[in-house]
């Protein structure tokens, strides 16, 4: 009887690379996908340089225009919200496909109110002069200014009241303008630095907002370090958007105690899967805290 003769080693073809690239909006009256359309139109749908020949469709908006770059938008459970989407491209030039995900957090800062939008702003003024950042004072003059105008003209208001000086329509002027002023307030500083307000500072009101958009993204990031299908993720963050996305926010907390990773269900610290894992999240953790701006994708 023959010796059994070995089969030669089966050799597994090498994996194509792929990429997560997470956009956490700014401040404002955000809708969903908005800012993460924004984005892959910027970065890849107008960047034909980017995408081999077969890759280049006309575009919905402009069908006689210059083609673009052909991506999809398609559900996906990792962002745990219908509103959301993921948005896909080919394989680019250099072999690598990308999917574009949004961290949405909009909607946990809504309700913000005018006195604790007031507090945030006292207690900015209230700071020495030398501890505001030199691209800040030119803003922490302005608003140190109006805050000035709006108590002088409260006081002469006052003033006149008080001393029987205020005519009729002296008294329609000013409710106009206080009217205004509220307006103002409502319409644009409540939409805008209501967010900050409602996350930079940590008190009774706001800490649960700051848990839930903490838990929010750290479950998104998670997700996406246990799946094998990327070999890297790319984090980019605008305004607020690089506060929540910080060193000492999410990615601050990502690190698991001890081994610095998150085993799936059944696997253990040993396992293969969960030491690719940990070393996809050590190259995360350098890349966030190198800093350095690098063109996408890389």
């Amino acid at each position: 009887m023959p010796d059994p003769v070995a089969s030669p080693a089966t050799q597994k073809a090498p994996r194509k690379l792929s990429q997560a690239v997470v956009i956490v909006h700014g401040v404002g009256e955000q809708r969903p996908m908005d800012t993460l359309r924004g984005f892959v139109q910027a970065v890849w749908s107008h960047d034909p340089a980017r995408a081999p020949f077969y890759a280049h469709v006309a575009d919905p908006a402009d069908p006689a225009g210059e083609k673009i770059n052909q991506s999809w938008i398609t559900p996906d459970s990792r962002t745990s919200s219908y509103e959301l989407r993921r948005i896909t491209t080919p394989y680019d030039v250099d072999g690598r496909r990308t999917d574009f995900y949004e961290l949405y957090w909009a909607d946990i800062t809504q309700g913000t109110t005018r006195s604790r939008l007031a507090a945030w702003v006292t207690n900015l003024l209230w700071r020495k002069p030398a501890d505001i950042p030199a691209d800040a004072r030119k803003l922490y003059l302005v608003t140190l200014f109006a805050v000035i105008v709006v108590l002088c003209a409260t006081l002469a208001l006052a003033t006149s009241v008080w001393q029987g000086y205020m005519s009729w329509a002296a008294g329609v002027l000013v409710t106009i303008l206080a009217s205004f002023i509220i307006w103002s307030v409502d319409r644009f500083g409540l939409p805008y630095f209501g967010d900050v307000a409602a996350y930079v500072r940590a008190e009774a009101a706001t800490v649960e907002k700051r848990a839930l958009i903490r838990d929010r993204g750290l479950r998104l990031l998670k997700r996406l370090m246990m799946d094998d299908t990327y070999d890297r993720i790319v984090l980019v963050s605008h305004s607020l958007g690089s506060m929540i996305a910080s060193l000492a926010d999410i990615v601050g907390r990502f690190q698991a105690p001890k081994t610095g990773g998150h085993p799936r269900q059944g696997q253990t610290e040993g396992d293969p899967r969960h030491r690719q894992g940990d070393a996809r999240f050590r190259r995360f953790r350098m890349a966030g805290q190198a800093g350095r701006p690098r063109r996408f994708p890389a």
